[in-house]
This record gives structure tokens, C-alpha cells and sequence, in this order.
């Protein structure tokens, strides 16, 4: 085996969930599903590396693999990771050009929510693969790799920490830590309804990985993202996190996403001294009728006060805390103005907004019943593409309105400095500054198409 990689290729998107802009094209979302394969390759002596598309062109992306990374001399398979079915398109046209170049390539694809639990889909929309897989890359990997003989694979690791030097310009990435997986909170729109949620990774790992980061960085100068679905802290992780930090005399503003169910306002002091400086809080919408309708909650009112003390505990503590917002099947003016006046009343605890209207993804027969359900409560079929539903939310709000309130919505509570603020913590390059920003304002023709005011 010559001394090349084993090329670990995360699809980029040639379409997007929201309208493009010249800051949307710039974020390095990490696919750190596929760095744990990467990871996981390195420890078994397997020279691996990851490159994300990104943005960037099928072309592009090969081109960096053929530059830096001699991709014509590897002799391993390639895993491709579809993340979404944003990024279908993408891995398409990225298969083809491989085998212009290298027709007899060994290709794994990969993608837990775009494959689902049948491969026949994605196999009549790919050219043809060498394997497509199902499920957790992890759990799927000495089966996978049991096929080449080059490939001696030992046990693998249920224990491992994300290796960053694996990752392509890993320098303009901010680190993301999992600290745990699934839901199970059964709200409609959801991808991990039905997904188990598993306890919170310990401290002592968390603490552990931190501190590896660290080391490869060369600097605590971090802002990394706690990865999961739903946040769920206890008082006793809480501590362990502040106290645990305290004692290794690391200092780090961190990040992450909750419920508003799933995070006691008590809990807020010791995270805080812990370093959470940023807070996504899927408060989803103010409408009573539509909290029911997206089955967020059975008792809307006893939600919306526990989300109203959260974020006052959140902004008297110096946490900034971003809203989302879901426009969601059965959206009138009425319910969405129902939304904007709770928003408006916590305006001065708000640091920003995200809105987007709900959108269906996966195969037809995963989403029947699904789209029933949201057409008996007003909602039709707008347009499609391969795997992805657009709406008309109902007969007042159709798709090309719910797009422009969106935009509106999201202008009216996020500020320019609170928008890059929130962006750079977590999502625009490490080197990207907001004299960058500022520069690069200027140059957007049509400011309508932001999702945040200008001052």
C-alpha cells in the first residue's frame, strides 16, 4: 500500500434550505459524523483524511483532493457522506467526475437521513456505487471495510475523541464536541422524534476532549459547539462542568441548542459559569394553535412562561439566547402576529431570530402520512425536488410569503452586530472578522434578501 489517504468527502450543497446570500455561502457547517469515520480510520493506521464541500464545486473539491492530497495515487475506497438532500445534487455530479478520472474508484456512500432504512432510493438517484450504507457510520464500519483486503481492521473504538488534524483547513473550523444523541420529544416536524435520547457524555470525557482540542489548536482561544438535539443538564452535570473547568484552568465561551422543557432556568448559574455563552432555543412559535399543531406542546401557556423565565434568567446571567422560529402547516397573519408580539415583549432578552418555514424531507413513502397531516391543517405542495417538499402554509401564506416573513420576521429582532456575533461563534470562518463583514456589506446589492436589520 503506497503512502496516500483514505479520502473521507463530505457533499456540499449546490441548493440551500433559505434563499442564498454572499454570509450563508461562507459557513463551515462540520460534518462531524464523518470525522468520527476519519477518526476512527486513523486508529486503525489508516491514513485518512476529510475535505467538505462545502459551497464550494464538485470540481472545486476534487481539485483540492488532486492538489493536496494525491488522489490519483490512492489505492483506498472513498466514503462520500450525504448530510442532506441539499447535498444530493452535489455528490451526483462529484461521482461523475471521479470516474472521469478514475473509473475504477471504490465508493462508499453514506447518510443517515438522506438513505433512510432502504438503499434502493438513493441507488436509482447516484450513478452506481460500490456500497451504499444504512444507519450509524460507526457501528457500520468493520462491515463496511470487511470487503477490501487491503483494510485489516481491529476493534473498533466506542470511546474516541474527533481527531481535527484529519479535517481539511481544520483551521477555520470551530470545533463541535457531541455530547449526546437523539430526542424522542415526538414533535411532528422533527427528523429525531422517534430517536432515544442518550445521557449526557461525562464530564470527564467532555473535559477530555477539550482539552486534546486545545492542544492541537495551540490555543484556548476557542468557541466550540456542544452538539445535541436536546440539551438536557442536570444539576449535578451542571457542576461537575463548572467545577471540573475550574480545575483544569481552562476558560471557554461555549455554545448549544435546547428545548425550552429541556433546560431548567436554576441550572443557568452554574452553565454560565461554566462558560455557556450562547444559547438556540427552539421556542418554534407564541401561537397556541400552532404549539399543538407542530405537537411542541399540549399546554401552550405553561410553555410559553417557562420560555419566558429561561430567557430573562438567560440575559440577567450575560447568556445570549437565539430564538427559532417555525412557520409552520395552518401559518395565518393572525398566528404568526401571535408569535411577533411575544417576541416583541422579550425583545431586550433577545439576541437574535432564526425563521424558516417547515419544509418535508426524505423518500416518498417515508412522508405520506406526514404531508396529510399538515394538508388537513391547511397546507399544501407548493413545488418539489428529490426529497424535498416545499409548502404553501396555508391559503393566507404561500411558500414565496412565507419566505419574505421569514426574512421580515428574523430583520426585526437581529441586529448586523448581533448577527455576525452569533454567526462567528459557532459558523463563519475562525479568520473571518467583522471588518471582513462590514466590507463584504457593502457589497450586496439587494439588502432584502438579509435576515438582519443594518445600521
Amino acid at each position: 500500500m503506497s503512502n496516500t489517504y483514505f479520502f473521507c468527502i463530505s457533499a456540499g450543497q449546490t441548493i440551500t434550505r433559505k434563499k442564498k446570500t454572499l454570509f450563508s455561502l461562507k459557513h463551515r457547517y462540520l460534518n462531524y459524523g464523518l470525522l468520527s469515520l476519519a477518526t476512527l480510520l486513523k486508529e486503525q493506521n489508516i491514513p485518512a483524511v476529510q475535505i467538505q464541500g462545502l459551497f464550494d464545486s464538485p470540481q472545486q473539491t476534487l481539485q483540492i483532493c488532486l492538489d493536496k492530497y494525491n488522489f490519483l495515487k490512492s489505492d483506498y475506497p472513498l466514503f462520500l457522506s450525504i448530510p442532506s438532500f441539499y447535498a444530493l445534487e452535489w455528490a451526483q455530479e462529484f461521482i461523475k467526475l471521479i470516474y472521469q478520472i478514475k473509473p475504477k474508484q471504490k465508493i462508499i456512500v453514506g447518510g443517515r437521513w438522506v438513505i433512510g432504512n432502504s438503499t434502493q432510493n438513493i441507488k436509482a438517484n447516484l450513478p452506481p456505487v460500490d456500497q451504499i450504507t444504512t444507519g450509524l457510520g460507526e457501528v457500520k464500519l468493520p462491515e463496511v471495510l470487511s470487503r477490501y483486503s487491503m483494510l485489516f481492521i481491529k476493534k473498533i473504538s466506542t470511546h474516541y475523541q474527533l481527531n481535527y488534524e484529519l479535517l481539511h483547513d481544520s483551521q477555520l473550523y470551530q470545533p463541535s464536541f457531541e455530547v449526546s444523541r437523539g430526542c424522542g420529544k415526538g414533535c411532528a416536524f422533527c427528523q429525531e422524534k422517534d430517536e432515544p435520547l442518550t445521557p449526557l457524555k461525562p464530564v470527564v470525557e467532555l473535559i477530555a476532549e477539550i482539552k486534546n482540542y486545545i492542544s492541537f489548536n495551540k490555543s484556548d482561544d476557542i468557541t466550540p459547539y456542544f452538539e445535541t438535539s436536546m440539551f438536557t443538564p442536570n444539576r449535578k452535570w451542571s457542576i461537575q462542568l463548572k467545577e471540573k473547568l475550574v480545575e483544569e484552568g481552562l476558560k471557554i465561551r461555549w455554545r448549544t441548542e435546547a428545548r425550552i422543557d429541556s433546560i431548567k432556568p436554576e441550572n443557568l448559574d452554574h452553565l454560565s459559569e461554566a462558560g455557556l455563552s450562547v444559547l438556540d432555543l427552539g421556542l418554534e412559535s407564541a401561537s397556541h394553535q400552532q404549539l399543538i399543531s407542530m405537537k411542541k406542546t399540549k399546554n401552550p401557556q405553561q410553555y410559553l412562561d417557562r420560555a419566558s423565565k429561561l430567557i430573562v434568567k438567560a440575559f440577567n446571567l450575560g447568556i445570549k439566547v437565539k430564538i427559532n422560529i417555525l412557520l409552520y402547516a395552518g401559518e395565518t397573519k393572525r398566528t404568526l402576529k401571535e408569535t411577533e408580539e411575544w417576541l416583541e415583549k422579550h425583545k431586550i432578552y433577545i439576541t437574535g431570530v432564526s425563521v424558516g418555514p417547515v419544509t418535508i424531507y426524505g423518500w416518498d413513502e417515508d412522508t405520506t402520512s406526514y404531508i396529510d397531516e399538515l394538508k388537513s391543517l391547511g397546507a399544501s405542495i407548493s413545488h418539489f425536488s428529490t426529497g424535498i417538499k416545499y409548502l404553501n402554509l396555508s391559503s393566507e401564506i404561500n411558500f414565496e410569503d412565507s419566505l419574505q416573513l421569514s426574512r421580515q420576521l428574523s430583520k426585526k429582532f437581529m441586529t448586523q452586530e448581533d448577527f455576525f456575533f452569533l454567526k462567528s461563534f459557532s459558523y463563519l470562518p475562525r479568520n473571518y472578522k467583522y471588518e471582513n463583514f462590514l466590507r463584504d456589506l457593502e457589497t450586496v446589492n439587494d439588502k432584502n434578501d438579509l435576515s438582519f436589520s443594518i445600521d
